[in-house]
């Protein structure tokens, strides 16, 4: 990934205006992820509950990811993220309407949940599946590093603290200003469009689903990279779903301490995202991956053992810094190895593989701690997340050197090309 340093400036201005939606869009996502937690602690104390609104939010991976790939293949993706957006901004505006008469119930917040989760499917896909066709494949890694610290500092540093603090008003303000992010989301866009890729003749759903999969399948570096992202992110939901109990429970804080635990691991993102660039350039993407899953398994083994929230806060920057190198640099990896006609689907099965696991880690992690305790999640999902890597280390590094060396021989054939009168 070596090369000459791009500046941000050269960015095209429509990759700003997909900028400036993304980050708006995550501004609201962040004070949801502080508020949603408290609004079902604010409706129940049992952990499983809690973990099922968490897990409802992400179900829609595991049973329609398949389904969103051909469609962001098929259909218009500016158009997919506009109208996904609108339903999500209607179903936080229903959130909002039975907090303001007194209807909300845990049942009505995990299907609305589920809902909201369903519309990310799409738009997700189609957010990442846009960006290429936007800036040149040189400008993939920059483009991707400036959008995740944006999005970081938005959805991370400042919406947590931002929604648990208004959560402490009133609880619908933070609700009803994610409506107005995904509004202010929507209008950025305008009439943004980006080329249509070309694509051969359409077939039925499962054979569009099944080119996704033969793709992913036969491709060693992704198929590695989605195995490893499935369990990881198990284990990040198996223990985070407790971390609001860690807090306000086993630390004995209060409510807004949650959200400045979060603004902590976003602290960490964003020194991770504004390093990553460099971090890749010198050590290599091999030695960033296997150091970024190692760092965040240590700390979450570490995390299971703090009783002071100075410590929590210290593992959990570097669980938000580490992190991030991983997430910068693998997407960036999908766009630059995925032609556009297919990365719809192929980035669905790698998403289903990677993001479908995360309502089961979700339950699984209530479950664990409404049985054991709710400080046994975090150890155990590090020590899981160790031993994966374990075994996965060298096939990761294989396909890393398989991938550079197929584009480095692309590289060299086009140029070939080029040089003929």
């Amino acid at each position: 990934m070596a090369g000459p340093r791009r500046k941000l400036k050269d960015l095209p201005r429509k990759y700003w205006r997909l900028w400036i939606a993304t980050t708006s869009n995550e501004l609201g996502d962040g004070m949801m992820a502080a508020t949603t937690p408290l609004l079902a602690l604010a409706l129940t104390r049992d952990p499983f509950e809690i973990g099922l609104v968490t897990a409802s939010a992400y179900l829609p991976w595991l049973l329609f990811s398949l389904h969103a790939g051909v469609l962001v293949d098929r259909w218009n993706r500016m158009q997919i993220i506009r109208w996904t957006q609108s339903v999500q901004m209607l179903a936080v505006a229903i959130i909002a309407v039975l907090l303001a008469t007194g209807a909300l119930e845990i049942g009505l917040l995990v299907v609305l949940a589920f809902i909201i989760g369903t519309a990310d499917v799409l738009a997700g896909n189609a957010f990442q599946a846009v960006l290429p066709q936007m800036v040149s494949k040189e400008q993939l890694q920059q483009a991707n590093s400036a959008q995740y610290t944006a999005q970081t500092v938005a959805r991370s540093f400042v919406g947590p603290p931002l929604g648990s603090a208004l959560f402490s008003v009133a609880a619908i303000v933070p609700v009803v200003g994610n409506a107005v992010t995904y509004a202010v989301s929507i209008l950025s866009l305008g009439r943004l469009q980006v080329p249509t890729s070309e694509r051969a003749s359409r077939g039925t759903f499962r054979q569009e689903i099944g080119a996704g999969i033969k793709y992913l399948v036969r491709d060693r570096l992704l198929r590695t990279l989605a195995v490893l992202l499935g369990a990881n992110n198990f284990c990040n939901q198996f223990a985070a779903v407790t971390l609001v109990l860690v807090v306000t429970t086993s630390l004995g804080l209060p409510a807004h301490m949650f959200g400045i635990a979060l603004t902590a691991i976003a602290a960490g993102s964003i020194l991770g995202g504004i390093a990553n660039n460099r971090i890749v350039q010198s050590v290599g993407e091999g030695a960033t991956l296997i150091g970024s899953l190692t760092a965040t398994g240590l700390s979450f083994l570490a995390i299971g053992f703090v009783d002071d929230f100075a410590s929590l806060a210290a593992l959990l920057i570097v669980v938000g810094f580490s992190s991030v190198q991983w997430n910068v640099l693998t997407v960036t990896i999908r766009q630059e190895s995925v032609p556009s006609e297919l990365f719809g689907r192929v980035n669905s099965v790698y998403r289903l593989i990677s993001w479908g696991t995360i309502p089961l880690g979700a339950a699984a992690g209530g479950l664990t701690a409404a049985l054991i305790g709710i400080r046994a999640t975090y150890p155990i999902a590090g020590a899981l997340r160790l031993l994966l890597l374990a075994i996965t280390a060298h096939l990761l590094i294989a396909g890393l050197r398989s991938l550079r060396a197929t584009l480095a021989t692309a590289d060299t054939a086009v140029d070939g090309s080029r040089d003929k009168p």
